[in-house]
């Protein structure tokens, strides 16, 4: 007996969730990742945890040190903290595991073919927009623009895209209590951290890649 299960939406963390279930579920299953290639991923640089570099490496024969250029990511192994105290400090990941910061526009282009590569006889991708998803007792109904499609299980990954999303689920602010700009410099910094920079105003942060950093 086949069993499907769907990864709705192909950013982040519709990749690390298809990823994940590809390597971790037997050939009893199959996993589609159904998402609208016409909806871009929010974002341009993001900094993961090493859980995200895990699930690349096992379900997408991910080398964080041969393919950092082609993602142009580098290895992250803390958050280091700068003018918050009279001295600067650094939050480490755990001793022996690492994370990554990485360009998020390479990331589909680079992470599908490797997917269907390794994973073709039960991973499926679906180009669709996705309207809603009903959850029943014992199975899942996704609605798109082309029709019904059903699921043992669902996984929503749409974020900010989602339609679904409870309104009693969503704290509503009356004031702007949080703002970001983000600035792109093209030269790297030599580091292996992302640094939390302190200021009167607030705080900034710094995430370094291969060539370039990003500030926010």
């Amino acid at each position: 007996m086949k069993f499907k299960i769907a990864v709705v939406g192909a950013g982040s963390a519709g990749i690390q969730t298809t990823c994940n279930l590809l390597y971790q579920l037997d050939s009893r299953w199959e996993v589609h990742l159904i998402y609208n290639p016409d909806i871009k991923t929010l974002g341009h640089i993001e900094s993961t945890n090493p859980g995200f570099v895990s699930a690349l490496s096992e379900g997408a024969d991910f080398d964080v040190v041969q393919d950092a250029e082609e993602l142009d990511c580098k290895l992250k192994f803390g958050t280091q903290y700068k003018r918050w105290r009279d001295h600067d400090f650094v939050n480490p990941l755990v001793t022996g595991i690492a994370a990554m910061n990485f360009d998020t526009t390479r990331m589909h282009e680079f992470v599908m073919p490797r997917i269907k590569n390794a994973w073709g006889f039960k991973f499926q991708e679906i180009h669709t927009t996705v309207t809603s998803v009903e959850d029943h007792p014992n199975y899942a109904i996704i609605n798109t623009v082309d029709g019904k499609l059903n699921y043992n299980f669902v996984i929503d990954c749409r974020g900010f895209n989602n339609p679904d999303i409870n309104d009693n689920d969503v704290v509503h602010l009356e004031h702007v209590v949080n703002r970001a700009i983000v600035h792109m410099k093209d030269y790297p910094v030599d580091s292996q951290y992302t640094s939390h920079y302190a200021t009167q105003d607030g705080w900034m942060w710094e995430i370094p890649l291969l060539t370039r950093t990003n500030y926010g």
